[in-house]
Protein backbone atom coordinates (compact mmCIF):
# COMPACT_ATOMS: atom_id res chain seq x y z
CA UNK A 1 0.00 0.00 0.00
CA UNK A 2 1.18 3.42 -0.80
CA UNK A 3 2.27 4.89 2.46
CA UNK A 4 -0.11 8.36 1.97
CA UNK A 5 -2.80 5.63 1.75
CA UNK A 6 -1.27 3.99 5.02
CA UNK A 7 -1.19 6.99 6.99
CA UNK A 8 -5.11 8.01 6.28
CA UNK A 9 -6.12 4.52 6.89
CA UNK A 10 -4.32 5.23 9.83
CA UNK A 11 -5.69 8.30 10.97
CA UNK A 12 -9.35 6.45 10.71
CA UNK A 13 -8.21 4.37 13.77
CA UNK A 14 -9.32 5.68 17.25
CA UNK A 15 -6.88 6.80 19.72
CA UNK A 16 -7.48 2.90 21.40
CA UNK A 17 -8.53 0.23 20.49
CA UNK A 18 -8.76 -3.39 21.45
CA UNK A 19 -10.36 -6.37 21.20
CA UNK A 20 -11.32 -9.25 23.71
CA UNK A 21 -10.92 -12.41 22.30
CA UNK A 22 -11.08 -15.21 24.82
CA UNK A 23 -12.68 -15.20 28.33
CA UNK A 24 -11.97 -18.53 30.74
CA UNK A 25 -11.69 -20.11 34.09
CA UNK A 26 -9.30 -22.09 35.19
CA UNK A 27 -9.96 -23.14 38.77
CA UNK A 28 -10.18 -19.80 40.75
CA UNK A 29 -8.17 -17.62 37.80
CA UNK A 30 -9.94 -15.97 35.00
CA UNK A 31 -7.71 -15.86 32.32
CA UNK A 32 -8.29 -13.10 29.62
CA UNK A 33 -7.11 -12.72 25.92
CA UNK A 34 -6.52 -10.26 23.17
CA UNK A 35 -5.51 -8.03 21.13
CA UNK A 36 -5.05 -3.94 21.89
CA UNK A 37 -3.56 -0.86 20.82
CA UNK A 38 -2.95 1.69 23.19
CA UNK A 39 -2.70 6.15 22.34
CA UNK A 40 1.00 7.38 22.16
CA UNK A 41 2.71 7.02 25.29
CA UNK A 42 0.53 5.32 27.43
CA UNK A 43 1.12 2.42 29.25
CA UNK A 44 -1.93 -0.03 29.26
CA UNK A 45 -3.37 -2.03 31.61
CA UNK A 46 -6.54 -4.65 31.75
CA UNK A 47 -8.93 -4.01 34.63
CA UNK A 48 -12.10 -6.42 35.63
CA UNK A 49 -14.99 -4.81 37.71
CA UNK A 50 -12.06 -2.37 38.50
CA UNK A 51 -10.15 -4.83 39.59
CA UNK A 52 -6.15 -4.50 38.05
CA UNK A 53 -5.33 -7.45 36.51
CA UNK A 54 -1.63 -8.88 35.63
CA UNK A 55 -1.38 -8.37 32.09
CA UNK A 56 1.29 -8.90 29.33
CA UNK A 57 1.23 -7.04 26.49
CA UNK A 58 3.36 -7.51 22.81
CA UNK A 59 2.72 -10.78 22.07
CA UNK A 60 2.96 -12.06 18.38
CA UNK A 61 -0.10 -11.65 16.59
CA UNK A 62 0.44 -11.84 12.28
CA UNK A 63 -3.78 -12.17 12.20
CA UNK A 64 -3.98 -8.69 13.06
CA UNK A 65 -0.66 -7.42 11.10
CA UNK A 66 -2.30 -8.89 7.71
CA UNK A 67 -5.40 -6.71 7.71
CA UNK A 68 -3.46 -3.74 9.45
CA UNK A 69 -0.25 -3.83 7.17
CA UNK A 70 -0.30 -0.05 7.54
CA UNK A 71 0.25 -0.11 11.59
CA UNK A 72 3.70 -1.07 12.91
CA UNK A 73 1.81 -2.03 16.05
CA UNK A 74 -0.26 -4.41 14.87
CA UNK A 75 2.21 -7.39 14.59
CA UNK A 76 2.98 -7.24 18.33
CA UNK A 77 -0.77 -6.27 19.75
CA UNK A 78 -1.17 -9.20 21.43
CA UNK A 79 -2.33 -9.30 25.35
CA UNK A 80 -2.92 -12.11 28.19
CA UNK A 81 -4.32 -11.12 31.16
CA UNK A 82 -5.19 -12.98 34.11
CA UNK A 83 -6.43 -13.09 37.93
CA UNK A 84 -6.61 -15.66 40.63
CA UNK A 85 -9.60 -15.32 43.37
CA UNK A 86 -12.52 -15.55 41.04
CA UNK A 87 -15.04 -16.35 43.61
CA UNK A 88 -13.65 -13.85 46.66
CA UNK A 89 -13.50 -11.02 44.24
CA UNK A 90 -16.57 -11.57 41.68
CA UNK A 91 -19.04 -13.54 44.07
CA UNK A 92 -21.32 -10.92 44.15
CA UNK A 93 -21.54 -9.65 40.63
CA UNK A 94 -24.04 -10.67 37.89
CA UNK A 95 -21.63 -9.86 34.97
CA UNK A 96 -17.57 -8.83 34.34
CA UNK A 97 -16.64 -5.39 32.66
CA UNK A 98 -13.81 -6.10 30.99
CA UNK A 99 -11.98 -3.07 30.47
CA UNK A 100 -8.63 -1.10 28.83
CA UNK A 101 -7.21 1.39 30.85
CA UNK A 102 -4.57 3.36 31.07
CA UNK A 103 -2.07 1.81 33.60
CA UNK A 104 -1.03 5.74 35.53
CA UNK A 105 -4.88 5.94 36.56
CA UNK A 106 -6.71 2.72 35.98
CA UNK A 107 -9.13 4.91 34.02
CA UNK A 108 -10.41 3.28 30.81
CA UNK A 109 -9.49 4.77 27.86
CA UNK A 110 -12.36 4.56 26.19
CA UNK A 111 -15.67 3.34 28.39
CA UNK A 112 -17.71 2.82 25.79
CA UNK A 113 -14.62 0.12 24.59
CA UNK A 114 -16.01 -2.53 27.25
CA UNK A 115 -16.62 -5.74 27.16
CA UNK A 116 -19.27 -7.85 29.22
CA UNK A 117 -19.39 -11.29 30.54
CA UNK A 118 -22.79 -12.56 32.53
CA UNK A 119 -22.17 -14.36 35.39
CA UNK A 120 -25.81 -15.74 35.88
CA UNK A 121 -27.10 -18.99 34.45
CA UNK A 122 -28.34 -18.84 31.09
CA UNK A 123 -31.95 -18.53 31.08
CA UNK A 124 -32.38 -19.91 27.52
CA UNK A 125 -31.43 -22.19 25.54
CA UNK A 126 -28.07 -21.48 23.37
CA UNK A 127 -28.48 -22.66 19.40
CA UNK A 128 -26.08 -24.80 18.07
CA UNK A 129 -22.49 -24.04 16.15
CA UNK A 130 -23.81 -23.77 12.63
CA UNK A 131 -26.88 -21.25 13.41
CA UNK A 132 -24.08 -19.35 15.91
CA UNK A 133 -21.80 -19.37 13.12
CA UNK A 134 -24.35 -17.82 10.77
CA UNK A 135 -24.67 -15.40 12.88
CA UNK A 136 -21.64 -14.43 14.71
CA UNK A 137 -19.00 -15.11 12.07
CA UNK A 138 -17.69 -17.89 14.01
CA UNK A 139 -18.95 -21.15 15.84
CA UNK A 140 -17.64 -20.28 19.24
CA UNK A 141 -20.01 -20.38 22.25
CA UNK A 142 -17.71 -17.63 24.33
CA UNK A 143 -17.64 -15.50 21.39
CA UNK A 144 -21.31 -15.68 20.83
CA UNK A 145 -22.18 -14.99 24.60
CA UNK A 146 -19.91 -12.38 24.91
CA UNK A 147 -20.66 -10.68 21.47
CA UNK A 148 -24.52 -10.86 22.57
CA UNK A 149 -24.17 -9.86 26.38
CA UNK A 150 -21.67 -6.71 25.60
CA UNK A 151 -24.24 -5.32 22.82
CA UNK A 152 -26.80 -6.12 25.10
CA UNK A 153 -25.48 -3.89 27.81
CA UNK A 154 -23.91 -0.86 25.58
CA UNK A 155 -27.58 -0.44 24.08
CA UNK A 156 -29.25 -0.67 27.87
CA UNK A 157 -26.78 2.09 28.41
CA UNK A 158 -27.43 4.49 24.96
CA UNK A 159 -31.33 3.74 25.97
CA UNK A 160 -30.88 5.42 28.61
CA UNK A 161 -29.00 8.69 27.39
CA UNK A 162 -31.91 8.89 25.00
CA UNK A 163 -34.55 8.90 27.81
CA UNK A 164 -35.80 5.34 26.92
CA UNK A 165 -35.78 1.99 28.28
CA UNK A 166 -36.28 -1.63 27.08
CA UNK A 167 -39.30 -1.98 29.73
CA UNK A 168 -40.93 1.16 28.93
CA UNK A 169 -40.86 0.29 25.42
CA UNK A 170 -44.57 -0.59 23.62
CA UNK A 171 -43.23 -2.82 20.95
CA UNK A 172 -39.53 -3.38 20.20
CA UNK A 173 -38.03 -4.90 16.50
CA UNK A 174 -34.78 -6.83 16.53
CA UNK A 175 -34.11 -6.62 12.71
CA UNK A 176 -31.98 -9.59 11.80
CA UNK A 177 -32.12 -11.15 14.94
CA UNK A 178 -30.46 -14.39 13.62
CA UNK A 179 -31.01 -16.83 16.39
CA UNK A 180 -31.29 -14.25 19.42
CA UNK A 181 -27.95 -13.17 19.74
CA UNK A 182 -28.96 -10.15 21.69
CA UNK A 183 -32.77 -10.16 22.83
CA UNK A 184 -31.85 -13.28 24.76
CA UNK A 185 -30.66 -10.99 27.49
CA UNK A 186 -33.87 -8.82 27.28
CA UNK A 187 -35.82 -8.25 31.34
CA UNK A 188 -38.23 -11.56 30.55
CA UNK A 189 -41.23 -9.06 30.83
CA UNK A 190 -40.19 -6.96 27.51
CA UNK A 191 -39.92 -10.34 25.53
CA UNK A 192 -44.23 -10.59 25.05
CA UNK A 193 -43.43 -6.82 23.20
CA UNK A 194 -40.32 -7.70 21.09
CA UNK A 195 -40.87 -8.64 17.02
CA UNK A 196 -37.76 -10.63 15.70
CA UNK A 197 -37.22 -10.79 11.89
CA UNK A 198 -34.39 -12.28 9.74
CA UNK A 199 -33.56 -13.72 6.40
CA UNK A 200 -32.42 -16.57 7.48
CA UNK A 201 -35.27 -18.84 7.82
CA UNK A 202 -34.26 -22.24 9.71
CA UNK A 203 -32.97 -19.18 13.16
CA UNK A 204 -36.28 -17.69 13.12
CA UNK A 205 -38.15 -21.53 13.26
CA UNK A 206 -35.45 -21.96 16.28
CA UNK A 207 -36.15 -18.44 18.05
CA UNK A 208 -39.83 -19.87 17.82
CA UNK A 209 -39.26 -22.75 19.33
CA UNK A 210 -37.20 -21.38 22.09
CA UNK A 211 -39.05 -17.90 23.03
CA UNK A 212 -42.42 -18.57 22.10
CA UNK A 213 -43.47 -15.84 23.92
CA UNK A 214 -41.96 -13.08 21.52
CA UNK A 215 -43.21 -12.43 17.62
CA UNK A 216 -41.18 -13.91 14.71
CA UNK A 217 -41.36 -13.32 11.46
CA UNK A 218 -39.10 -14.53 8.22
CA UNK A 219 -38.02 -11.23 6.04
CA UNK A 220 -37.99 -11.20 2.22
CA UNK A 221 -34.80 -10.18 0.84
CA UNK A 222 -36.34 -7.07 -0.66
CA UNK A 223 -39.47 -5.17 1.34
CA UNK A 224 -42.37 -4.40 1.99
CA UNK A 225 -42.02 -6.92 5.02
CA UNK A 226 -45.98 -7.87 6.41
CA UNK A 227 -45.53 -5.48 9.71
CA UNK A 228 -47.34 -2.96 10.54
CA UNK A 229 -47.17 0.81 9.57
CA UNK A 230 -46.07 2.64 12.67
CA UNK A 231 -45.77 -0.57 14.89
CA UNK A 232 -42.49 0.01 16.17
CA UNK A 233 -40.57 2.73 18.90
CA UNK A 234 -37.66 1.05 19.03
CA UNK A 235 -35.91 -0.72 15.77
CA UNK A 236 -32.63 -2.34 16.43
CA UNK A 237 -30.42 -3.49 13.46
CA UNK A 238 -27.27 -4.61 14.40
CA UNK A 239 -24.55 -6.17 11.73
CA UNK A 240 -27.36 -5.89 8.91
CA UNK A 241 -26.56 -2.42 7.22
CA UNK A 242 -23.11 -3.75 6.84
CA UNK A 243 -24.26 -5.98 4.74
CA UNK A 244 -26.63 -5.00 1.83
CA UNK A 245 -25.83 -3.36 -1.49
CA UNK A 246 -26.49 0.30 -1.56
CA UNK A 247 -30.25 0.48 -3.72
CA UNK A 248 -31.19 -2.79 -1.22
CA UNK A 249 -29.83 -0.65 1.72
CA UNK A 250 -32.09 2.77 0.36
CA UNK A 251 -34.91 0.22 0.24
CA UNK A 252 -35.12 -1.05 3.91
CA UNK A 253 -34.57 2.02 5.20
CA UNK A 254 -37.99 3.40 3.35
CA UNK A 255 -39.30 0.18 4.78
CA UNK A 256 -38.24 1.22 8.43
CA UNK A 257 -39.36 4.14 8.55
CA UNK A 258 -42.69 2.78 7.29
CA UNK A 259 -42.88 0.40 10.27
CA UNK A 260 -41.72 3.14 12.86
CA UNK A 261 -43.79 5.40 14.94
CA UNK A 262 -43.47 9.05 14.55
CA UNK A 263 -40.51 9.74 17.75
CA UNK A 264 -39.56 6.07 17.48
CA UNK A 265 -35.61 5.37 18.01
CA UNK A 266 -33.43 3.43 15.49
CA UNK A 267 -30.00 1.95 16.41
CA UNK A 268 -28.52 0.50 13.47
CA UNK A 269 -24.44 -0.39 12.96
CA UNK A 270 -22.25 0.57 9.69
CA UNK A 271 -18.81 -0.67 9.32
CA UNK A 272 -17.31 3.04 9.77
CA UNK A 273 -13.90 4.14 9.83
CA UNK A 274 -12.31 2.08 12.56
CA UNK A 275 -13.51 -0.87 10.55
CA UNK A 276 -12.29 0.63 7.20
CA UNK A 277 -8.96 0.78 9.07
CA UNK A 278 -8.89 -2.95 9.82
CA UNK A 279 -10.36 -4.20 6.26
CA UNK A 280 -7.34 -4.31 4.47
CA UNK A 281 -8.80 -2.13 1.42
CA UNK A 282 -6.94 -1.72 -1.69
CA UNK A 283 -6.48 1.68 -2.86
CA UNK A 284 -9.08 1.53 -5.44
CA UNK A 285 -11.77 0.55 -2.51
CA UNK A 286 -10.22 3.53 -0.26
CA UNK A 287 -10.76 6.03 -2.96
CA UNK A 288 -14.33 5.04 -3.79
CA UNK A 289 -15.48 4.96 0.35
CA UNK A 290 -13.93 7.97 1.02
CA UNK A 291 -14.71 9.52 -2.18
CA UNK A 292 -18.57 8.52 -2.29
CA UNK A 293 -19.18 7.99 1.07
CA UNK A 294 -19.91 3.89 0.79
CA UNK A 295 -18.11 1.26 -1.01
CA UNK A 296 -18.60 -2.85 -1.69
CA UNK A 297 -16.18 -4.57 -0.66
CA UNK A 298 -17.71 -8.24 -2.38
CA UNK A 299 -19.73 -11.16 -1.21
CA UNK A 300 -19.90 -11.90 2.54
CA UNK A 301 -20.18 -15.96 3.06
CA UNK A 302 -21.31 -15.81 6.77
CA UNK A 303 -24.82 -16.68 6.27
CA UNK A 304 -23.87 -19.45 3.31
CA UNK A 305 -27.11 -21.53 1.77
CA UNK A 306 -29.24 -19.83 4.58
CA UNK A 307 -29.86 -16.93 1.70
CA UNK A 308 -31.49 -18.19 -1.77
CA UNK A 309 -30.13 -15.40 -3.58
CA UNK A 310 -25.79 -15.95 -3.30
CA UNK A 311 -24.86 -12.41 -4.85
CA UNK A 312 -27.16 -10.58 -1.62
CA UNK A 313 -25.26 -10.57 1.07
CA UNK A 314 -21.67 -8.29 0.92
CA UNK A 315 -19.64 -6.22 3.23
CA UNK A 316 -19.84 -2.56 2.88
CA UNK A 317 -18.26 0.36 4.42
CA UNK A 318 -20.07 3.55 5.13
CA UNK A 319 -18.36 7.05 5.94
CA UNK A 320 -20.43 9.24 8.60
CA UNK A 321 -20.79 11.95 6.06
CA UNK A 322 -22.82 9.83 3.69
CA UNK A 323 -24.84 8.59 7.11
CA UNK A 324 -26.18 11.68 7.65
CA UNK A 325 -26.56 13.08 4.09
CA UNK A 326 -28.54 9.72 2.64
CA UNK A 327 -29.64 8.01 5.68
CA UNK A 328 -31.34 12.00 6.78
CA UNK A 329 -33.59 11.57 4.18
CA UNK A 330 -35.77 9.24 6.08
CA UNK A 331 -34.67 10.04 9.52
CA UNK A 332 -33.19 12.63 12.15
CA UNK A 333 -30.01 11.52 12.50
CA UNK A 334 -29.30 12.22 16.80
CA UNK A 335 -25.74 11.06 16.73
CA UNK A 336 -23.44 7.89 15.63
CA UNK A 337 -20.72 6.14 17.93
CA UNK A 338 -17.60 5.00 16.65
CA UNK A 339 -16.95 1.56 17.42
CA UNK A 340 -19.35 0.50 19.90
CA UNK A 341 -20.28 -2.37 18.74
CA UNK A 342 -17.59 -5.58 19.19
CA UNK A 343 -15.73 -2.16 19.12
CA UNK A 344 -15.55 -2.68 15.33
CA UNK A 345 -18.87 -1.35 13.99
CA UNK A 346 -20.41 2.24 14.72
CA UNK A 347 -23.60 2.81 16.07
CA UNK A 348 -26.05 5.36 14.23
CA UNK A 349 -28.75 6.58 16.43
CA UNK A 350 -32.00 7.82 14.72
CA UNK A 351 -35.53 8.98 15.24
CA UNK A 352 -38.45 8.74 13.20
CA UNK A 353 -39.36 12.50 12.41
Amino acid sequence: MDPDFGRQLLGKQPDSVWCLDHIRVDGDTLILDGWALAPSAAKPAIAVNGVRFTSRFGAPRPDLERVMAFDERASTAGFHAECAGLAAIFGESDFLEVQFCDEATMRPFNRAHSFYWPLDPPKHALPDPARRKRVHGGDSMEGFVMSGFSTYKKLSNLLVEHSRSWETSARILDWGCGCGRLFRYLPQGVLPRLVGADIDSDNIEWCRANFPSAEFHVAPLLPPTLLPEGGFDIIIGISVLTHLQEPIEHAWLQELSRIARPGALLLLTIHGPAAGARANLSEEQYREWIDRGFVNLGLSEDLGSAVPDSTYYVVTLHTHEYVRREWGRYFEILEVRESLVANHQDMVVMRKR
